[in-house]
């Protein structure tokens, strides 16, 4: 686990993103199961293809565990599915001539140990060793394109205020040709300028009463009045004057800061040009702690909040 661990690390050091990564390390753990000698007997993979088996560390680690069970307490012995109870029998001979193993023996058994433990040592001066060669200089997207604000950033942080009430909301589903009851006579009110927590234990319907409030269930279940500013909710306007965030990050890592929430808002806005657009973009995620200051930044390159941040903006 160790090693495949520092492994990982070392194939997505070298890459520019997620995805070249994961293709890397993919590619190379399959190969390296493929001949661990648990798909394959050792006897069997192609004379070409055996120094795949030495080089693998999931090959030490799966001889390694193989020796330690069958050193064990006694057990009935199965050969390619026939099982022999009641006999004994030398582990060392039994391994050997079934699966004829990197190393046969239990008194061998500190090689597979040994050989890890270079394994992780080797790996991870490698991955040292690279971090202090590689260039850490910005990428050229933050260097040819900086950031520059385009004006006063408080012109459109001055929405129409909305209150959000919903009174005896009531959701039922269909279950097994019974009705069931999700939400029951549930009320509340979300005021502008507020933030406001729905807090309850696993299964109390936090996330079930927020997906109703977005229009995200079939209305055919949905009973209550839910409103905004005192008026019955539209769905189409509830849609452009709110937004929701789910728990999993939705953005797409080969856009920018900016060409993200620019697509969001040609699909929110109506009326304004490209620049007044951008200049209404740059205003969201300057009121988001600063975030205007990653414009220019990829999303792969974003932390965990900055992420957070822009599914917000």
């Amino acid at each position: 686990n160790l090693v495949s661990s520092v492994f990982f690390k070392i194939c997505a050091m070298g890459a520019a993103s997620m995805g070249p990564a994961a293709l890397r390390a993919s590619f190379v753990q399959v190969m390296f199961f493929l001949f661990s000698m648990y798909l394959i007997p050792f006897s069997e993979i192609p004379n070409g293809w055996v120094w795949m088996t030495y080089l693998s560390p999931q090959s030490y680690a799966f001889n390694a565990m193989i020796l330690r069970e069958l050193d064990g307490d006694p057990f009935d012995p199965c050969i390619r599915g026939v099982c022999f109870p009641g006999q004994t029998f030398d582990v060392a001979t039994y391994v050997k001539d079934y699966t004829n193993w990197i190393i046969d023996s239990v008194d061998k058994l500190w090689i597979c140990y040994v050989v890890l433990l270079a394994y992780f040592v080797f790996i991870f001066l490698v991955g040292a060793i690279g971090l202090s060669v590689r260039d850490q200089s910005p990428s050229v997207i933050n260097v040819n394109r900086p950031y520059a604000s385009r004006g006063p950033l408080d012109y459109f942080l001055e929405p129409e205020q909305v209150t959000l009430t919903w009174e005896n909301v009531v959701y039922t589903v269909k279950s097994k040709r019974k009705k069931k009851v999700l939400l029951n006579g549930v009320s509340g009110i979300a005021r502008p300028g507020t933030m406001t927590a729905l807090m309850g234990p696993s299964g109390a319907g936090k996330t079930t009463l927020l997906d109703v409030l977005a229009g995200r269930k079939k209305e055919k279940g949905v009973e209550g009045d839910i409103k905004l500013n005192g008026v019955a909710k539209d769905k189409n306007t509830f849609l452009r004057i709110s937004g929701y965030v789910e728990q999993m990050d939705s953005n797409v890592g080969e856009l920018t800061v900016q060409e993200s929430l620019d697509f969001s808002a040609a699909l929110r806005t109506v009326g304004l040009s490209k620049e007044q657009r951008l200049h209404y973009c740059e205003t969201i995620a300057h009121a988001l702690n600063g975030f205007d200051t990653s414009f220019e930044e990829p999303v792969y390159e974003l932390t965990v909040d900055q992420k957070k941040y822009l599914s917000v903006a």
